[in-house]
């Protein structure tokens, strides 16, 4: 399968501007007041928190543990990410980013050689014929590879290498033509995939 990608633009994240036009100074002025009682009630609200952290704070700890014991089975334990009939794809939790996405290694069945060792994000995009998937090139900085797993044929395609970004979000527009959208923070890239030799609809 030889298929097709096109840039199709991208599109700046909006910036709060900063108005320092007289009114809002003005603004600013009038609501000091209420700043200051903001601040009472906020200081209030620590002394409250305080002593409902000694109250129950045994039962938030238990909690954080469970939650950590869960981690650690999903480190030690392959669960099926998905599955289309033909192709069963498992996922073992690698670790997060700190405030970002999680990353994980992918196995198939039946075997597809090249897929595993390598690292991935836990985005996917499941079609008729195959799966989109992310890999990583990189832990440190987001560059990732869009490739697509053939449930037919068990090749597999890189499609894009090196984009710059980890969140991404796909949509089918049919007939093989696919939408992938990727937010890098400051601006999302868009681009047009098209699926040679398959009409790929999502299922």
């Amino acid at each position: 399968m030889n298929s097709e990608i096109k840039f199709k633009g991208r599109t700046k994240n909006p910036i709060e501007i900063d108005n320092q036009s007289e009114l809002s100074k003005l603004f600013g002025i009038i609501k000091a007041p209420f700043i200051i009682i903001y601040g009472i009630f906020f200081f209030l609200f620590l002394i409250l928190a305080s002593f409902y952290q000694k109250l129950f704070g045994k039962d938030e700890k238990e909690t954080s543990n469970n939650e950590i014991n869960l981690r650690e089975i999903a480190k030690n334990n392959w669960n099926v990410l998905s599955s289309n009939g033909e192709i069963i794809i498992y996922q073992k939790l690698i670790d997060e980013i700190r405030f970002g996405p999680e990353y994980i290694k992918i196995k198939t069945e039946p075997k597809i050689e090249n897929v595993e060792n390598e690292i991935y994000g836990n985005w996917f995009f499941k079609t008729e014929n195959g799966f989109f998937l992310q890999k990583w090139n990189s832990i440190k900085t987001a560059e990732t590879n869009l490739i697509f797993v053939n449930s037919k044929n068990l090749n597999i395609e890189v499609i894009k290498e090196n984009i710059p970004s980890v969140l991404w979000e796909m949509k089918n527009k049919k007939g093989g033509i696919f939408e992938l959208n990727c937010n890098t923070g400051k601006e999302e890239l868009k681009y047009e995939i098209v699926l040679k030799k398959a009409v790929a609809n999502t299922v």
